[in-house]
């Protein structure tokens, strides 16, 4: 318990990440406050697990850093949203946010109109090849940690590329930034009524007021993650997305947009009772870590 490892989380890192100063001010005090107590007995500095948030759709935010004993403790509630509408998607299409949103081809490659950070669309647009649910954030969401989806889906194959996107919509509508994406291979089908539970890649974001949280499920995230080598036609039967949160929202945290799907519920619920992050912070002991988002190219094991 007493073992020397301080995790920072943030934006920084690769070369398509947003590169915030201020965040990189931050770490390199942080390392170095570590290290000189380490070496030269200077005074001693938490283990704990900080983070901050990431600033996609107000980019000129003053940056927020949270941290806690605990990586557990980073998000101590959670809030659930949950539909039992039906969306279809398929394999074979790729579908226009996957292509506008791949990290390579539109940041780190020197094509025109590529841009370092946060992925962003704009105006928000329907991709007409996903199942996509609306929820309204009525107060402030600060997302910390990997949120989980639980997906009822029917399947034309027998193995099966499930993939989320979960974005942050303008209240206007004017542009979507991209929060978080996973990926999840499902081998029990073909058939009707299946289940599928896996979490997403973990991030610390706040949903302002009045914005929306979207959440898409596609059988083709390409070219982020590889096309399933399997043809299937999937059709999403409900979904119950459950978002970690930094703090207990003030109020009831969401409402449906007008264009959701119907119904629409919101569950509160404590952070305890699902594990956030399992396996996501890379430790680095006696140093100081810094953790951002690989690219996958292949879908992982059940």
């Amino acid at each position: 318990a007493a073992y020397p490892i301080k995790v920072f989380l943030g934006d920084l890192g690769h070369d398509y990440t947003g590169q915030r100063q201020d965040e990189w001010d931050l770490v390199r005090s942080q390392m170095n406050a570590f290290l000189d107590h380490h070496l030269v007995g200077a005074s001693p500095v938490p283990y704990d697990v900080g983070a901050t948030v990431t600033r996609c759709l107000d980019h000129d935010a003053p940056m927020r850093y949270v941290a806690a004993p605990t990586w557990n403790e980073l998000h101590p509630a959670s809030v659930t949203f949950a539909s039992d509408a039906d969306g279809v998607t398929s394999s074979a299409v790729v579908g226009q946010a996957g292509l506008a949103t791949d990290p390579i081809s539109t940041a780190t490659l020197p094509l025109p109109g590529a841009y370092k950070g946060c992925r962003k669309m704009s105006p928000s647009m329907a991709d007409p090849t996903t199942a996509t649910y609306l929820f309204r954030a009525e107060h402030d969401l600060v997302l910390m940690g990997g949120p989980v989806l639980d997906v009822t889906f029917d399947t034309t194959g027998p193995d099966t590329e499930l993939n989320a996107r979960v974005w942050d919509v303008a209240e206007d509508g004017s542009v979507q930034g991209l929060v978080t994406r996973g990926t999840y291979r499902s081998v029990d089908g073909p058939g009707m009524g299946l289940k599928a539970r896996f979490q997403i890649a973990p991030n610390g974001y706040r949903f302002p007021a009045g914005h929306a949280v979207k959440l898409e499920v596609t059988a083709n995230d390409a070219p982020y993650y590889q096309q399933s080598n399997v043809p299937a036609v999937v059709r999403v039967d409900g979904v119950h997305l459950t978002l970690p949160l930094f703090e207990e929202p003030a109020a009831p945290a969401v409402a449906p947009v007008a264009a959701a799907p119907a119904p629409v519920r919101t569950i509160p619920t404590t952070g305890g009772g699902v594990p956030f992050g399992v396996g996501v912070a890379a430790l680095a002991v006696g140093l100081l870590s810094l953790v951002s988002g690989r690219r996958g190219r292949r879908p992982s094991p059940r």
